[in-house]
């Protein structure tokens, strides 16, 4: 079966003043950000079924198809 993300958010480690910090989770997000995400998430998806199905030596040559 094919990777597919379905969704995503960005996770920010922020921290304050005093040293303390938080995770911050980012959904509302402009457009060309989202966009970029989006293509890097699709490329990752199918890069990774190339990492988990070819043996590591084959996988530039399984690149090289594209």
């Amino acid at each position: 079966m094919k990777h597919k993300c379905t969704g995503w958010a960005i996770v920010a480690t922020m921290e304050r003043p005093d040293g303390t910090w938080y995770a911050d989770t980012i959904t509302d997000i402009d457009d060309d950000t989202a966009s970029s995400v989006d293509t890097f998430l699709t490329e990752y998806c199918e890069d990774k079924i190339i990492n988990e199905t070819v043996p590591h030596n084959d996988i530039k040559e399984a690149n090289k198809n594209e």
